[in-house]
């Protein structure tokens, strides 16, 4: 009789930063966070006097380390479900929309503004931003869901889930460390991705 051939099948590298992506981006807390791709948007600012009540500064946390990032009071465009959100954004996003408004786009009136992208790319450390206005006027979706939340409470409360979460992540990992000890093999450092970023062929809505 002939012996079947114990060779197996070749295992598939599994990218984790890829998976850590996209766990981030599946936020369920009270954080929006941006997909990869265009991310549209229509800031609503928390009060109509104040040109600053739409943005805010946030901790989120990282294997124990502090990421400094900001807050963004707007509602996602192009979803089934509307609702007013709390977007977490880097420093660079925010920075963008800064200088969208110093050139003169109206982004901030409760009506007649103009909407904003943003573009996420990339992966890790090679993951960058670029921010657009819309080429028309974006009407405010009507019948959007409030948020129950302020951006003070928003704030407080992302910062909490973030730590939260970190604290978990860090126990569940000991736990995998303590499984995988005396194994032979293992190689340490982590997985980047390294494929290709591929086009955006979404079809422009009207007014972007």
């Amino acid at each position: 009789m002939t012996k079947k051939s114990k060779k197996g099948k070749k295992r598939q590298k599994t990218n984790w930063g890829e998976l850590a992506d996209e766990l981030e981006s599946q936020g369920g807390g009270s954080g929006y966070f941006l997909k990869d791709g265009k991310n549209r948007f229509r800031i609503i600012p928390e009060d109509s006097k104040d040109d600053k009540s739409w943005y805010a500064d946030v901790t989120t946390m990282w294997e124990g380390n502090p990421r400094a990032k900001k807050l963004m009071r707007a509602i996602p465009l192009g979803l089934e479900e509307t609702k007013l959100e709390y977007v977490v954004i880097p420093k660079s996003a925010l920075k963008g929309i800064f200088n969208i408004l110093d050139e003169g786009y109206d982004l901030l009136s409760g009506e007649d503004a103009h909407g904003v992208t943003i573009s996420k790319s990339g992966k890790l450390l090679q993951t960058s931003y670029t921010v657009m206005p819309s080429r028309k006027e974006v009407d405010i979706p009507e019948d959007y869901e409030e948020n129950e939340l302020t951006l003070e409470e928003a704030v407080e409360e992302i910062e909490k889930e973030s730590k939260e979460r970190d604290e978990s992540a860090k126990k569940e990992t000991g736990k995998t460390k303590k499984g995988k000890k005396g194994k032979k093999g293992s190689k340490k450092g982590k997985s980047r991705d390294d494929n290709g970023e591929e086009d955006d062929e979404d079809e422009e809505e009207e007014g972007w």
